[in-house]
């Protein structure tokens, strides 16, 4: 499960640099206030997400699937994420909701 959950932060990270995210602004050590810059990273994540991109809503889902950068961890809305990124043919996705649907 901690591999698995630094799998995870390592996609997401990776993830920052597509979605137009500098390391400064990513990364919460960085900036001095982790509450606020885990804050405004979760919601620039969320809003590139909700505008359709697969891979982000795939990482959006492993946020709430693991409880990290800013997100709780919650299970059903990690499977609403991995299921939209699924329906446009994202297959890590799909592995990730019929992982947590078991």
């Amino acid at each position: 499960m901690k591999v698995a959950k630094i799998l995870a932060v390592f996609f997401i990270v990776a993830i920052l640099g597509i979605i137009g995210v500098g390391m400064s602004q990513a990364c919460p050590v960085c900036q001095g206030n982790s509450a606020i810059a885990e804050e405004a990273l979760f919601s620039r994540i969320q809003r590139t997400a909700e505008q359709g991109d697969a891979n982000v809503q795939f990482q959006l889902g492993a946020m709430y699937e693991y409880g990290i950068l800013g997100a709780p961890k919650d299970t059903a809305m990690a499977a609403t994420w991995y299921r939209k990124a699924a329906e446009q043919g994202y297959n890590a996705a799909r592995v990730r909701l019929n992982a947590i649907q078991k």
